[in-house]
């Protein structure tokens, strides 16, 4: 008897701590908190989040490239990060699911075009995963993103963009997984171009610009 549960922790371990994100129709992987199965478990207009204020898009437009001349050209993209110190774990919704433990986080901007985060401080066990990924309306501009155990062991930080307003972070640890005590979002931006403006070429030698940034 003994030797079988023996046996038997043994095999779920493995499986907890191999466990993979879900998939869709399209076998592409897909966060729980946008899968079939766990849609009546989790509302995501019910998780925590951090609201950033409004701006006037134009007059952002206008104040970064006050130094440059505007023509015709390719697609842009424009915003500016903001220093934050935000612990995932302890700042997000939490939900206990089959496979593990979820934490969801939004950011959002009712001005923005698109969102930015920057994970610095993080350990993602093996099975687990962080995922950025937008609302619904704005997945067919750009999927999921996934970061992974490897993805932490041969980089300093993670980012994620998305287009629309909100942008939405999943980490999670699988059963029977070491958990990670913090995982710290150290930016936020606020990208307040997106394809919709000239292209900018500069009067004189681009100035330096803080805060600014060109994904």
């Amino acid at each position: 008897m003994k030797l079988f549960l023996a046996i038997l922790a043994c095999l779920l371990l493995v499986f907890s701590v191999t466990a993979q994100p879900l998939l869709d129709e399209n076998r592409e992987p897909i966060p729980f908190a946008l899968s079939k199965k766990y849609n009546k478990l989790i509302d995501l207009t019910k998780i925590k989040t951090c609201v950033l204020k409004c701006y006037n898009n134009d007059s952002l437009y206008i104040k970064y490239n006050k130094d440059f001349n505007s023509v015709s050209g390719d697609e842009i993209i424009e915003g500016f990060t903001i220093d934050t110190i935000l612990n995932l774990k302890a700042k997000a919704t939490k939900y206990k699911i089959n496979e593990g433990t979820l934490w969801l986080y939004r950011i959002e901007s009712n001005t923005a075009e698109m969102l930015y985060a920057e994970i610095e401080k993080f350990v993602i066990p093996e099975g687990g995963h962080i995922c950025f990924f937008p609302k619904q309306s704005k997945l067919n501009l750009k999927g999921p993103r996934f970061f992974y155990k490897k993805d932490a062991a041969s980089l300093t930080s993670i980012h994620g963009y998305q287009y629309g307003n909100q942008l939405y972070i999943e980490y999670f640890e699988p059963n029977g997984s070491a958990t990670s005590k913090n995982i710290i979002i150290n930016k936020v931006g606020y990208i307040f171009t997106v394809g919709s403006r000239n292209i900018l070429k500069p009067k004189k030698a681009p100035p330096s610009k803080a805060g600014k940034i060109m994904l």
